[in-house]
């Protein structure tokens, strides 16, 4: 009896595939161009011939000139399949830890969390003018834990999956800052990055940056939802499109340029291994 592929499930997974697809092609250019920005002062396959981009432009027309257009697609692979199954492991991760911690790590829900009234957030609780704590600490207490541990939670959970999968991250990076020199590229492909890094430096080379990526991903997601919590009354009060866009995207940009130095570390410390 011929198995069904049209069941729902199915369906649902591979137009996810391809949406995860779709999303990584149209981010491969910038991806790489901001990987290679960001090691070019120490990649030991530029320094020492002198190459040095000023410009978004500059690695694109580098990149197309000595490995053809594909070379700006050079990683997506990596990054395809590591967001694959990585989001398959979310979904079975972050169950148990929303119910341990007592939060929704739903990217969506979390964020308008943060715009109800404090007083809404814990139904079973009678705040009273006490004492020994007012009606506004309690509120920023609420909010302030809301924030820890939705934060907490989501590393733990894309932390987990990238425990497992930073073998593809770390080749992504080796292979996305390989530029051909005289025709000649160390890595083929990011199995074979694998391979040589394994031969060379030893199996955990391979998660070399491992600690400063999960800090950044704390620092990112924590940030972002404190950013979201200090506007949010401009956020409920805005009605254009624009201000509700900016508003909506403002804290994620802030979060993105205050962690973006660990990855820089990080990538910096990746190439150097197997140097």
């Amino acid at each position: 009896m011929e198995e069904n592929l049209d069941r729902p499930g199915v369906t649902n997974f591979l137009i996810n595939c391809g949406y995860i697809a779709v999303n990584a092609f149209k981010l491969a250019t910038v991806e790489r161009a901001s990987t290679v920005f960001q090691t070019q002062n120490f990649n030991p396959r530029m320094v020492p011939l002198g190459i040095k981009y000023d410009n978004f432009s500059e690695v694109m027309q580098y990149t197309v000139r000595h490995e053809g257009f594909g070379g700006v697609f050079r990683g997506v692979r990596a990054t395809i399949l590591m967001n694959i199954i990585n989001g398959q492991l979310e979904k079975f991760i972050s169950q148990p830890v929303s119910r341990y911690l007592g939060v929704d790590l739903d990217s969506d829900k979390h964020i308008e969390d943060l715009l109800i009234e404090p007083d809404l957030l814990h139904h079973d609780e009678q705040y009273t003018d006490g004492k020994d704590e007012t009606i506004e600490k309690k509120a920023a207490t609420s909010h302030s834990m809301l924030i820890l541990k939705t934060a907490l939670g989501n590393t733990i959970v894309t932390g987990t999956g990238l425990l497992l999968l930073y073998a593809l991250e770390f080749s992504r990076i080796k292979v996305q800052t390989d530029i051909v020199t005289d025709g000649h590229r160390y890595y083929s492909n990011i199995f074979l990055c694998i391979k040589k890094t394994i031969q060379n430096s030893g199996f955990f080379a391979l998660y070399t940056g491992m600690g400063i990526t999960i800090l950044g991903l704390f620092g990112y997601k924590f940030s972002e939802l404190w950013l979201h919590h200090l506007i949010k009354d401009e956020r409920k009060q805005s009605k254009g499109r624009i201000s509700r866009f900016i508003c909506k995207h403002l804290p994620g940009l802030i979060a993105s340029w205050l962690v973006y130095p660990l990855f820089t570390v990080r990538n910096t410390m990746i190439l150097q291994v197997g140097t």
